[in-house]
């Protein structure tokens, strides 16, 4: 038996979270339970979320989602669980995929298990009709609150149960172990405000580690795909904080993704962040930039 949290973080757009929620309710087996980390949202999701009696813990302000990952592993595998789920709020769980995850989990004991994603702009090419503008708009936003029709695609390869290959992002869909969170330590909120580039950072960081994950062939997640961000449009500070984090990214490792020289951060500093002693000025700092 796995003691499983399955956590995400909100930001508005309450109407993906309940779909997210609702995925899970209906496709895992195994015992679980969810905790939320809500980074102030302005919508109804904190009322909703108490009154579905769904733990969470609210930020009054948007500290951005790194800190909202730590407080997901402070809430999780820093006490009894075995592993957290760690997920966005714009995913949808399909039939098996979670429990075929703790499955491989439990006779692998892989340090991080991952799973296969079907993108909505993906979806939409596959089935034309959901191109249709009653159902999207060209960001690909949802139009109502119910998507129970993607239950249509199943995808059903003939493949090995599993594999082991290093993880390419660990936050939308990944089953993470205590003994990895205690390799590798939490999430780099210099990667400001909405980890961009720390998917990254965390993966090398745990490939650096030695950490074994395996990808299980068989567990799939549909995928919204950014929804904080297009849902109202781009922002315009998202151009900023990509190149700033990019930057940060590439003075922290000697190279771009996939052309990093160094293999401790900055030649010189300790790949494992212990503590979040500093968090709030680190993100005092790139906020005001």
């Amino acid at each position: 038996m796995m003691n499983l949290t399955i956590g995400f973080i909100t930001f508005n757009n309450l109407k993906y979270t309940k779909l997210c929620l609702q995925s899970f309710k209906d496709t895992v087996r195994n015992p679980y339970k969810f905790f939320i980390v809500d980074g102030g949202s302005s919508d109804e999701t904190v009322v909703w979320l108490d009154r579905q009696n769904i733990p969470h813990k609210v930020h009054e302000h948007n500290l951005g989602s790194c800190v909202g990952v730590n407080d997901l592993f402070d809430i999780a595998l820093h006490n009894d669980d075995d592993y957290l789920l760690l997920c966005g709020n714009d995913v949808m769980a399909y039939p098996h995929a979670v429990d075929n995850m703790i499955q491989v989990a439990m006779e692998t004991k892989a340090d991080w298990v991952w799973a296969h994603e079907m993108r909505i702009s993906d979806f939409c090419g596959i089935f034309n009709e959901f191109a249709d503008p009653k159902y999207f708009d060209e960001n690909y936003r949802l139009k109502g609150d119910n998507f129970l029709a993607y239950t249509r695609f199943m995808p059903n390869k003939e493949m090995s149960w599993h594999e082991f290959i290093p993880v390419r992002d660990y936050r939308n869909f990944c089953l993470i172990s205590k003994k990895l969170f205690d390799k590798v330590g939490y999430t780099d909120v210099n990667f400001y405000p909405s980890g961009y580039f720390e998917d990254n950072d965390y993966c090398r960081r745990a490939y650096l580690k030695g950490c074994r994950a395996a990808m299980v062939n068989n567990a799939w997640f549909f995928h919204f795909w950014c929804r904080s961000l297009f849902e109202g449009g781009i922002d315009k500070t998202y151009e900023k904080y990509l190149r700033m984090n990019e930057l940060y990214y590439f003075k922290k490792w000697g190279g771009q993704v996939g052309s990093e020289k160094f293999m401790i951060p900055f030649a010189e500093k300790q790949i494992k962040i212990g503590d979040r002693a500093n968090e709030n000025k680190a993100v005092e700092f790139w906020s005001a930039k």
